[in-house]
């Protein structure tokens, strides 16, 4: 059980290990925090408060699917000058836009959630990243015959989603039928799914937006990147 436990916080880690990595190259002179927003000092500082981790129901195809996590993070700016703090904060937001398997979020906090985490109201947005942790099957079938490796490596599976007049489509789910792969799609309507297994046949994608589950067949000689559209309801 330790061992489980200790394979699921390096997962998470990976995770802040990464956001502190993306928000020091953003900007590299400011000091960088894993915790609630904190007084103005002399330095410019950026918060990521992961404030809430959630569960998503994986696809049921697998032996033992992999967890699927919801990691939401809070990000805030402190700077003594006002323009400073601004300016760090659009250029944060920017960059979490153009980062694919980021999901952005800026609805605003509820006043009650600021006096929770002992804080004024300042500007934020949020940043909410898929995390997946194994679940290894607890024992292993034998093995009967020598093992034979075919030579044929995973692929990224990229594309965009578009609407009527080719209007890119932000936040939609794609997900992988067979399973193991999911993400959404960015501010550009675009996905990648990294390391998917190579098919010679079709490849079939699973859309969920706003409430509605479309399933959709890609050739494996299709184009790259996939273009998918997606029509209306009732269209």
């Amino acid at each position: 059980m330790g061992g489980r436990n200790r394979i699921d916080a390096t997962v998470i880690e990976e995770v802040d290990d990464r956001l502190i990595e993306w928000a020091t190259a953003v900007a590299p002179d400011a000091g960088v925090v894993l915790s609630a927003p904190g007084a103005i000092g002399d330095q410019v500082e950026i918060a990521l408060y992961m404030h809430s981790l959630s569960y998503e129901l994986p696809s049921s195809t697998w032996d033992r699917p992999p967890h699927q996590l919801w990691a939401r993070y809070l990000v805030t700016v402190a700077a003594r000058d006002p323009r400073d703090e601004h300016r760090i904060l659009g250029d944060l937001l920017v960059a979490a836009l153009e980062e694919g398997d980021f999901v952005v979020e800026s609805e605003p906090w509820a006043p009650a959630q600021w006096q929770a985490i002992g804080s004024p109201p300042r500007p934020c947005f949020g940043i909410a990243q898929l995390v997946r942790v194994p679940r290894p099957l607890d024992t292993a079938k034998p093995v009967l015959h020598e093992l034979e490796v075919e030579g044929t490596a995973p692929v990224d599976v990229r594309g965009m989603v578009v609407g009527p007049d080719d209007v890119p489509l932000v936040d939609v789910r794609v997900e992988l039928a067979s399973g193991g792969r999911a993400t959404r799609t960015d501010s550009r309507g675009r996905f990648r799914l990294a390391a998917v297994p190579p098919t010679t046949g079709e490849r079939q994608l699973v859309l969920t937006t706003k409430g509605r589950r479309i399933s959709v067949a890609a050739a494996s000689d299709a184009p790259d990147p996939l273009i998918i559209r997606v029509d209306p309801p009732g269209g």
